[in-house]
């Protein structure tokens, strides 16, 4: 899995490729936790190109809301495809957040 990550003003876009699965999960968090020192206020997860989430994917979405909501932020998450959009559905999480069709900046 390939993770980019583009500052603009305060908010932080994580771009995922590939995988997010239990090979993967856990240096994505570290990568985000990284991240989330520069204190950004929105963390926008674009998955137009994930191909795959399990369940550990949807974790990271739940402790990186967590540090955010610690100094006001918040996740938004854009662009799911196929079976990654099924998993944010079958799992309430478009309900817990903002998912879009487009890109958020």
């Amino acid at each position: 899995m390939e993770a980019q990550y583009q500052t603009d003003g305060k908010v932080l876009t994580v771009s995922l490729k590939g995988r997010l699965d239990s090979f993967s999960w856990e240096g994505l968090l570290n990568g985000l936790f990284a991240q989330l020192e520069k204190k950004p206020e929105k963390v926008v997860f674009d998955l137009a190109e994930l191909e795959y989430m399990c369940s550990a994917g949807l974790r990271i979405f739940l402790l990186v809301d967590r540090k955010l909501r610690e100094s006001g932020g918040k996740i938004t998450i854009c662009r799911p495809q196929g079976s990654v959009r099924e998993t944010l559905e079958i799992n309430q999480f478009t309900v817990l957040f903002p998912v879009l069709d487009f890109l958020e900046k």
